[in-house]
């Protein structure tokens, strides 16, 4: 009998991980900021206004971060993945990315998001990348990457403005 039910559950996980809206895989993310162009990025406005319910399975996030040195920074950006419950799988200060992954949580199978950062104007800029593994129902609406831009200003408090 316990056969069975370990069997059953077997074949429930397989149909609901092949049934994903979204597969988060780190190869996805890119291993530098070079790639972003970080003043179109300022610009974008990234508080949807989407249902308390979505189907999304990325999301993303820019601030602005003032008398800051860059190891601080960097630290402080391994400091706020670590606490939002992510472990760094890669970090490089030189090309100024930082990529975190979480495991099962209750609205996301995995969940991967890369901070990029570059100094501009005695500032820096920081764009915040998250993308999730989803099944098909969905879930709450919940912008990790700005979760992630939340603890990063906490911790630093020198956010031109912190996202509420």
């Amino acid at each position: 009998m316990t056969e069975l039910r370990f069997s059953a559950l077997i074949v429930v996980c397989i149909c609901l991980l092949s049934s994903c809206a979204g597969v988060a895989k780190i190869s996805d993310f890119p291993k530098t900021a070079e790639p972003f162009d970080f003043d179109k990025l300022a610009q974008v406005a990234y508080d949807p206004q989407d249902g308390i319910w979505n189907k999304r399975a990325e999301y993303e996030y820019f601030i602005e971060v003032t008398k800051v040195e860059e190891d601080e920074l960097y630290n402080s950006i391994i400091g706020s993945l670590l606490k939002s419950g992510y472990e760094i799988s890669y970090s490089d200060k030189q090309n100024k990315a930082i990529i975190g992954e979480r495991g099962l949580r209750l609205n996301e199978w995995n969940s991967i998001t890369g901070v990029y950062y570059k100094q501009r104007d005695g500032e820096y800029q920081v764009f915040i990348k998250n993308a999730i593994t989803q099944d098909i129902t969905g879930g709450w609406r919940e912008n990790r990457a700005k979760e992630v831009a939340i603890a990063l200003c906490t911790k630093l408090s020198k956010c031109k403005s912190i996202p509420k």
